[in-house]
């Protein structure tokens, strides 16, 4: 995976600041970027302008020594007049062209060294908004199958609505004349009741005239 060579090939940069106590973390996609700035601060510390001046320092101390003939047990032990005069031998071997080569080249080492795990960092950010987007395409995909689904369901359901309201349409047009031709009976058998009464209405008229014939009764004088 991603995350294995990383910490392969950080493994293997690293191996060099062993003796600083620098040892390479884990990454994993959560810790990455936290174990990267802590190797960063601590790659910092360790490789500080300060730092590298002293041992640089040192180096050339040695060869002093050496030159001189005495060790570095020695040197500690020597009168504080002898001490000092070998310092400012020290002081002035690191205005040369040698020692300022050796501080150029550790601050360049040390600054690549860096660089290294800055660039690290980047590039598993970029891998890391990758996949997410990767995970944000493929649930969307997901979600959108889903409402299809949905869709077509609920395309089926109209349908056999559809179908539902059209089966129940005769019932409904049979319903509509049935109806139709209750009114109309209606209508007729109340034509028929009002024209009954109007005659029965008449007659009574007819009945209370005077002279109008009774039934079994002779004419009237």
């Amino acid at each position: 995976s991603v995350y294995s060579t990383a910490n392969s090939q950080l493994k293997q940069s690293l191996a060099q600041y062993a003796a600083y106590g620098v040892t390479a973390p884990t990454l994993t996609a959560k810790n990455y970027a936290t174990e990267l700035d802590k190797l960063v601060k601590q790659l910092s510390a360790i490789f500080s302008e300060e730092n590298i001046t002293a041992q640089v320092r040192a180096g050339v101390l040695k060869q002093v020594l050496a030159t001189v003939g005495i060790d570095q047990n020695t040197y500690n032990n020597l009168p504080a007049a002898n001490k000092a005069a070998i310092d400012a031998q020290v002081t002035a071997a690191m205005q040369g062209a040698e020692a300022q080569a050796q501080l150029k080249a550790a601050k360049e080492q040390a600054a690549a060294g860096l660089k290294q795990i800055t660039d690290l960092k980047a590039q598993l950010e970029k891998v890391h908004k990758y996949q997410a987007g990767v995970n944000n395409y493929t649930n969307g995909v997901a979600s959108a199958a889903s409402g299809a689904t949905e869709l077509k369901a609920g395309t089926a359901e109209l349908y056999n609505g559809i179908l539902t309201l059209k089966n129940g349409a005769p019932a409904l047009v049979n319903g509509v004349t049935e109806l139709k031709s209750g009114s109309l009976k209606l209508s007729t058998g109340i034509k028929q009741f009002n024209a009954r009464a109007k005659a029965k209405r008449r007659r009574k008229r007819r009945l209370g005239r005077p002279g109008y014939p009774l039934k079994g009764r002779g004419r009237c004088f």
